[in-house]
């Protein structure tokens, strides 16, 4: 995934948007909070676009879904959420799926998808938009090989569901056990031997040098491999027929 930086705010984030054939077609600009992680919407919502502060003239924007980049002949599984943060997030703790972003409750549409018809695909929809995107499902499931997750839907409480949480909320309160974050600072990283996901996580580490501090200072703990955890089964399911 392609993310960068920008100064329109000051430690904004910049969700490239590349096509399949890594394209750029845009770049959305969004600013979070530094300790919710939460988007600052206060005194107003901070999104802007790469093409709308560069001023390019006579710009058409074309929006694909981040990530599309990433699919790949030989991808088998993608997972499809709402927000570009969300992907991230999932793509860390679930690697074995391609994770895409539509970007908005309503940015799942057909034409974006067209490159994703030999490929399963798991709509993860915000808890307030299972009814939507599991409505479009059903309108389209004739040409996509669908299926809607209802692990928040059978998750969460009503009030949880009604302030829109999704996978990434669920993800880091709750699950994947392998990758669990004690948050004891300074405390050693704790890992189980001759553990699976030790070894992944170790990989990771390698090829990413500046996770060992971060998983330092998190305690992060590897545990059981994701496809265990019973709240998952569903999903699992579905991609190993």
């Amino acid at each position: 995934m392609h993310i960068g930086t920008s100064k329109h705010w000051s430690g904004s984030t910049i969700f490239w948007q590349l096509d399949e054939l890594s394209n750029v077609r845009t770049g959305k600009v969004m600013l979070y909070d530094q300790v919710s992680g939460k988007r600052v919407k206060k005194p107003f919502d901070h999104i802007t676009w790469v093409h709308a502060l560069t001023k390019i003239p006579d710009f058409k924007l074309s929006q694909v879904l981040f990530g599309s980049h990433l699919v790949k002949p030989s991808t088998k599984v993608v997972a499809i959420v709402e927000s570009e943060k969300t992907a991230i997030i999932a793509s860390i703790c679930f690697q074995d799926f391609t994770w895409l972003a539509t970007g908005s409750k309503t940015g799942l549409k057909v034409e974006n998808l067209t490159f994703l018809k030999n490929k399963k695909i798991i709509l993860y929809p915000d808890a307030n938009g299972f009814e939507q995107w599991t409505n479009f499902a059903q309108r389209n499931n004739n040409d996509f090989n669908f299926r809607v997750s209802d692990l928040l839907n059978r998750s969460l409480s009503d009030e949880n569901k009604q302030n829109g949480e999704d996978i990434a909320d669920f993800l880091l309160t709750a699950i994947p056990d392998w990758l669990k974050a004690s948050y004891i600072i300074n405390e050693p990283l704790g890992c189980t031997d001759n553990s699976k996901s030790e070894t992944r996580l170790n990989d990771f580490i390698s090829k990413n040098q500046k996770m060992s501090l971060i998983t330092s200072i998190l305690s992060l703990v590897p545990e059981s491999d994701p496809s265990s955890d019973t709240e998952w089964q569903n999903d699992f399911t579905f991609i190993r027929k």
